[in-house]
């Protein structure tokens, strides 16, 4: 009976962290609007040099900032989600090139720009778009991801740049972008910054159908949430969102 009564426990606490987890996907979503780069305008008063990417807007570039890789050096579901957003711009006629940003992990033997740009030609399906995606291998992170991007630009002179990245991480993202050309390149060579937020085409693209997985999420976005603002506040501190 103690046995029995200590198993019907273990359950019922599993389905209450369940359903607390899942209840909070919607909370999660909304901690990541937040951050979102529709926030932006209200944060910032449009006066630091950077913006939503405006609808139908054209760019030079778009700039894909790396995430987490799986164990076998494939991208995490964040990651593709970051790389079809880049794809829906450049098959939209909205960027000349797309930039995959990122250094290598530890434990990996692939940076994530290579990964993203394998997955990216895998969803392409058409090798000829090869010539239109750049790799910056070198970032750890993403002051690195920006000064380093920041150089490709200056170099191919780009005039414009999307920023892409997922929605909690799109304002520290912008405003690292923005306060590092500022510190770092020539106002001749400093190119027009924007965020590009996600389009509807993405929604759904990668579905999570079981319960284990759906709980991962619930917690990585948890997770993610409160890294960013605690990144946010180190990022001020040292002077990186200007």
């Amino acid at each position: 009976m103690v046995k029995l009564l200590v198993q019907v426990g273990i359950v019922g606490l599993v389905a209450v962290i369940a359903q607390l987890l899942l209840s909070s996907q919607g909370a999660s979503a909304w901690q990541h609007q937040i951050l979102s780069a529709s926030r932006l305008v209200y944060w910032t008063d449009g006066t630091r040099g950077v913006m939503p990417l405006p609808v139908g807007h054209s760019v030079e570039s778009g700039v894909v900032l790396g995430y987490r890789l799986r164990r076998d050096g494939t991208p995490s579901t964040t990651l593709e989600e970051r790389v079809d957003m880049a794809l829906d711009l450049l098959d939209e006629g909205r960027t000349r090139w797309l930039l995959f940003s990122g250094g290598l992990p530890r434990g990996q033997n692939v940076t994530e720009a290579e990964a993203m740009k394998a997955y990216a030609l895998q969803q392409l399906g058409r090798k000829s778009a090869a010539g239109r995606l750049k790799l910056e291998d070198r970032s750890r992170s993403t002051r690195e991801n920006a000064l380093f991007s920041l150089q490709i630009a200056a170099t191919d002179r780009w005039g414009s740049l999307a920023v892409i990245t997922s929605p909690f991480h799109q304002l520290r993202a912008g405003l690292t972008f923005a306060c590092a050309a500022k510190q770092s390149l020539a106002a001749e060579v400093r190119p027009q910054i924007f965020v590009y937020q996600e389009s509807a085409k993405t929604n759904g693209r990668h579905p999570v159908r079981n319960l284990q997985a759906r709980l991962l999420k619930a917690l990585a976005a948890t997770w993610d949430f409160h890294r960013e603002l605690a990144a946010l506040a180190y990022y001020w501190l040292r002077g990186w969102l200007c």
